[in-house]
């Protein structure tokens, strides 16, 4: 059986989210991300601390689970403050070698983020903001 990923090295605020939840949040996300015409590309992962204008944000894992037509969401989804994320990231995200765990990540929001931080398997890191 395959073990689901967790936010274990990050420092997470405690707050359970119900399944519901979780996909309003999730899909939220990544409705900015499918939609959004120009993202800004990030050539390295210290240029997010001066975009994140924000104290606490959401990161997800970006992976979705799909049943026919209907789409789920049921992987790790937390919230924790800007500096545990970056530090976070920083040992997360492998830029030199191209490697990552797929990530979407917002400010806490409560109907649709302003901007969405999208981080890719190929450790490429994209900034979203709704105009």
């Amino acid at each position: 059986m395959k073990k689901k990923f967790s936010f274990e090295n990050l420092l997470v605020k405690k707050r359970d989210f119900s399944i519901e939840e979780k996909e309003i949040i999730f899909f939220s996300m990544h409705n900015i991300v499918s939609n959004c015409i120009n993202p800004t590309w990030i050539n390295a992962l210290s240029d997010l601390h001066s975009l994140m204008a924000d104290n606490e944000y959401y990161i997800a894992l970006n992976v979705i689970t799909t049943k026919g037509k209907n789409r789920f969401f049921r992987e790790a989804l937390v919230s924790c403050s800007k500096a545990d994320l970056l530090n976070f990231l920083s040992d997360e995200v492998d830029v030199v070698s191209g490697y990552s765990r797929p990530f979407v990540i917002s400010p806490l929001f409560s109907t649709q983020p302003e901007y969405v931080i999208s981080v890719t398997e190929e450790a490429c890191v994209h900034f979203y903001k709704i105009n």
